[in-house]
């Protein structure tokens, strides 16, 4: 049912405007309609017409006794004019060429970190203090997490989205197939993993655990104000949900088929359409009972679930009253609704469900032996009731659209039809699948360099998606204000480095293993063969002497024949066969075992004692 013209909605916010545009001498020509179309900015593909109504047309007894009619109306045209500026809001210590990082943060700032590092560390500092660590614990070797260090961690996070790989201990990998130089480089696997485990946002002791969200309530308060705060957006917002992919147990999780994680944690997000910057958002907590707004907005407490939620996300994101555009679909949708948000000064559109309350008889589908306004291709009918306007359009289906924006006119688009004839739509679905796509833009962007993991921790997997939010309404702002033209996987290279550059005093990782042992003298410089040196009394002029690389030591020479050469190395003064052992002798760190290994296969068994020394 449409309501008449509520008392809380102050004409005279625009009544000045309004005399003041018909008073100018100039403007006599110009009727309220042009007026209309000026005011909204309507983007339009083509050429507007006054929308044909189909020929079986009718009006319902019902729909008249409710005030809808077929009949054109005044309508939309006395909207609120939008005359807010898109600006960013910060102060003048903001450089002038800004960076990735200068806009990363305005939402993620030292303040944040820094609460990242105190509880972390007192988190850590708990478990120690509580005994019973098992023998292998990383705590055994823990140190206190420092702010640059915590930006190297945030960093190393975000470079696990551009590089993909099945396990966190593979960014550490050594091998030369798939090794990363960048994350050794910068943190040891050790560190990071006990960084990881331990990662905290609240003292569990203090937080108030009535509160779903009292995990990470500070950090979500933080980027929730941010984001209406530093920037304001343009007219046309979208309105829709987003999903945190999670599996686990969680009283509040959610399952929707139609989505691409089916389970996951839902979020309300309201978002710019053209950019998709994310400027209210809030998380579904099931049956968990809402702030009530409508004694602060003077509503009705009857209200629906879904008109209280559409409300209250718009009042925090400072959207009402503004005269902005919201675009949502048929899950929000509802004369109810829209009705709210126009004695509010703002407007709406979107697709509707023919069940919701207040909708036309005429829209909906009627009982057997009823008759129906049946619709062929290409046929349009509506019906008005003051401000709100109701369409069903017919292309491959049935669209029922309801609106507070538009009149009811058809729009020319850009393609013809097989005949060639050119396609005509309602103005209000050429709107609303211009302006529909900002949150999914938004999970779209969120969703190409995902740092989600694995983990048992749901609130830790809701943390990094509230993180990639704040990263990607980063880029938003960067790409619209910063003047220079970067890809989403630029964006995030060049703020993985600045992080790591801003954090000189984090430490840098110890090498794993042993160290670097420098080759012996034999492995060094030129040897070359020469006879033995005959001592004075000495019966021969060239002695022979036990070779010192395939002999075995004394002890395990008992049933073995001892080799004997005539032959010398120059440099080591050392006896040897020749060639094999003069070879293997210099070139190999373990050479008794190399030799014995070969001797002994000759001999058809192992050689006992060889390669010990």
């Amino acid at each position: 049912m449409a309501a008449p013209i509520d008392p809380r909605r102050d004409r005279n916010v625009f009544q000045d405007f309004f005399d003041d545009f018909f008073a100018d001498p100039d403007l006599d020509e110009v009727g309220e309609e042009a007026f209309y179309i000026d005011l909204q900015d309507v983007m339009l593909v083509g050429d507007i017409m006054d929308l044909d109504q189909a020929p079986n047309n009718r009006d319902f007894e019902a729909d008249v006794q409710e005030g809808w009619s077929s009949e054109r109306g005044e309508g939309a045209t006395v909207n609120m004019p939008f005359d807010r500026e898109t600006v960013l809001n910060v102060g003048e210590d903001f450089p002038e060429n800004p960076q990735p990082l200068d806009f990363f943060r305005l939402f993620v700032g030292d303040e944040m970190i820094d609460l990242l590092v105190e509880q972390t560390n007192d988190y850590a500092q708990r478990k120690i203090d509580a005994g019973n660590l098992k023998p292998h614990s990383r705590l055994h070797r823990w140190l206190p997490v420092t702010l640059d260090e915590m930006k190297v961690f945030l960093s190393l996070v975000i470079a696990t989205g551009l590089v993909i790989k099945p396990t966190i201990e593979e960014y550490w990998s050594q091998d030369e197939i798939t090794s990363t130089p960048f994350f050794t480089k910068n943190m040891s696997l050790v560190r990071f993993q006990a960084i990881l485990s331990h990662f905290h946002l609240v003292d569990n002791t203090r937080a108030n655990r009535a509160d779903p969200l009292y995990k990470l309530r500070p950090f979500f308060t933080h980027l929730r104000t941010q984001f209406v705060e530093v920037y304001t957006p343009e007219q046309d917002i979208s309105f829709d949900e987003a999903t945190c992919p999670w599996k686990g147990r969680l009283r509040f999780r959610v399952y929707n088929p139609a989505k691409p994680d089916k389970f996951g944690i839902k979020l309300y997000e309201a978002c710019e359409a053209k950019s998709g910057y994310v400027i209210s958002m809030d998380v579904y907590q099931g049956s968990t009972p809402r702030t009530n707004l409508c004694e602060a907005l003077q509503l009705d407490e009857d209200l629906g679930t879904t008109t209280q939620v559409v409300l209250g996300l718009l009042a925090f994101g400072g959207l009402l009253d503004k005269g902005h555009r919201i675009f949502m679909d048929n899950y929000y949708t509802s004369p109810e609704l829209f009705n709210e948000l126009y004695l509010l000064n703002t407007y709406a559109c979107g697709t509707v469900r023919t069940s919701r309350r207040g909708m036309p008889e005429a829209f909906k589908k009627q009982k057997r032996g009823a008759d129906t306004i049946k619709l062929t291709q290409g046929q349009t009918i509506f019906r008005q009731a003051e401000h709100l306007l109701a369409v069903k359009h017919h292309d491959k289906r049935d669209v029922h659209m309801l609106s507070t924006v538009h009149l009811p006119q058809h729009s020319k688009l850009d393609k013809v039809n097989d005949n060639g004839d050119p396609i005509w739509k309602p103005l209000c679905i050429v709107d609303y699948i211009k302006n529909m796509g900002g949150v999914d833009t938004s999970d779209q962007v969120i969703k190409n360099y995902s740092v989600l993991r694995k983990t048992v921790k749901w609130w830790r997997k809701l943390f990094f998606y509230l993180f990639t939010v704040a990263m990607c309404n980063a880029y938003f702002l960067h790409r619209k204000f910063a003047g220079v033209s970067l890809s989403h996987h630029e964006f995030r290279k060049l703020l993985v480095r600045q992080l790591i550059s801003s954090s000189p005093e984090a430490p840098k990782p110890v090498p794993r293993g042993r160290k670097a042992v420098n080759p012996p003298r034999r492995m060094i410089g030129t040897h070359r063969p020469t006879y033995n040196t005959a001592t004075v009394s000495a019966k021969r002029q060239r002695p022979q002497r036990d070779c010192v690389a395939c002999n075995p030591v004394r002890q395990n020479r008992a049933g073995f024949k001892r080799k004997q050469s005539a032959y010398q190395c120059e440099q080591c003064q050392v006896t040897l066969c020749i060639p094999h052992c003069f070879e293997v002798y210099h070139t190999r760190s373990d050479y008794q075992r190399v030799l014995g290994q070969q001797m002994g296969a000759a001999e058809g068994g192992p050689r006992d004692g060889a390669g010990d020394n």
